[in-house]
């Protein structure tokens, strides 16, 4: 079994100048087969929001 440290990811995108959007992302390897991923995206500005998540498990065989 492999220990690394987690791999994470930030990134800002293009928006209207009354508004913001964030995305992170982050990959954790249990194992040599085994990889788990978290991804959040948000956006914002006046009178509106969005917000998404994903949880990825990933098995090698």
């Amino acid at each position: 079994m492999s220990q690394e440290i987690p791999k994470a990811s930030l990134g800002v995108d293009t928006v209207p100048a009354d508004g913001a959007r964030l995305i992170l992302s982050a990959t954790l390897e249990q194992s040599d087969s085994l990889t788990l991923k978290a991804e959040y995206e948000g956006e914002t500005r006046p009178n509106y929001q969005s917000h998404s998540g994903l949880l990825k498990a990933t098995w090698g065989f």
